[in-house]
């Protein structure tokens, strides 16, 4: 899912919360956990687990992606360890976040018995599973036609009217009857227990399912009727690998909901991949 709007760069580190699933101290496999946060390629964090009480690291992103840095933490043992950390990132695919890294510890005797550890982002991959999974049966996607049009515009103009940070792209008479025309397109009524909830318009783009306009009517908002619309375009489209919305920087609640689907950040847009 792809929601696109003014927004600033973000890494995918940035916010995440990591947990070892691989490591040469088996103990630490599916116990100890990072939490990340990252500004202009400085990454921050704090993590804990079996051996350690409380533990910092600070790293610098290079220019080939990875990160170098440091890290602290006190043991159970109540002793300080400290030494440096470097980690590749990797993005294995549905939202997932991988870091390869090596903890080396300073020693006075020179001695470095580096650690390698592989973390992942195991509760995103737990939640859009479960969000993209969850039942929709109430959220049906009925086929457009001529007959629907007015419904459309007046809904159009109620966004503009009483929305309008969300409503700047106003969807004209004609906009919709090219949607209607074109073989590529599919405009489709949004029914909730077979009432009007709203309308989504979408285009496919080989993978990728590009929605090019979604309006959920104010009484149907914040009850999953967004989410069942999601699972429904990915039921619709089998095969495809994304699905895209638009929103303006204005559309807080389409912004929430790339949140609460952990979207990545870029530039411009947001982006989950469905597999």
């Amino acid at each position: 899912m792809t929601i696109t709007g003014s927004h600033p760069p973000l890494s995918p580190l940035d916010g995440r919360v990591l947990t070892v699933v691989a490591s040469d101290d088996q103990e630490d496999v599916g116990h100890r956990s990072i939490r990340l946060h990252e500004h202009d390629r400085t990454l921050w964090g704090s993590y804990g687990g079996p051996a350690v009480h409380h533990g910092q690291l600070i790293a610098r992103q290079h220019s080939d992606g990875s990160y170098h840095g440091s890290y602290h933490h006190i043991g159970n043992d109540g002793a300080l360890h400290a030494g440096e950390w470097h980690a590749e990132v990797e993005l294995p695919g549905e939202q997932r976040v991988r870091l390869v890294e090596r903890w080396t510890p300073r020693r006075s005797n020179g001695a470095g018995g580096t650690l390698h550890v592989t973390s992942e982002d195991v509760e995103t991959r737990r939640v859009l599973r479960s969000v993209l999974n969850a039942p929709c049966d109430h959220v049906a996607l009925v086929p457009s036609d001529e007959r629907d049009v007015y419904d459309i515009l007046a809904m159009s103009r109620a966004l503009a009217v009483h929305e309008p940070s969300i409503g700047t792209d106003t969807v004209t008479e004609r906009r919709v009857r090219a949607w209607l025309e074109r073989p590529d397109v599919q405009l489709r009524m949004v029914r909730v227990d077979h009432e009007l909830a709203g309308y989504v318009a979408v285009e496919r783009d080989g993978p990728e399912v590009r929605v090019l306009q979604l309006y959920i009517r104010r009484g149907h908002r914040r009850r999953g009727v967004a989410l069942g619309v999601a699972r429904a375009l990915a039921e619709e489209h089998a095969n495809c690998r994304r699905v895209c919305f638009a929103a303006s920087p204005g559309n807080l609640e389409l912004q929430h909901l790339a949140a609460r689907l952990a979207a990545r950040v870029s530039r411009v847009e947001y982006t989950i991949d469905l597999f």
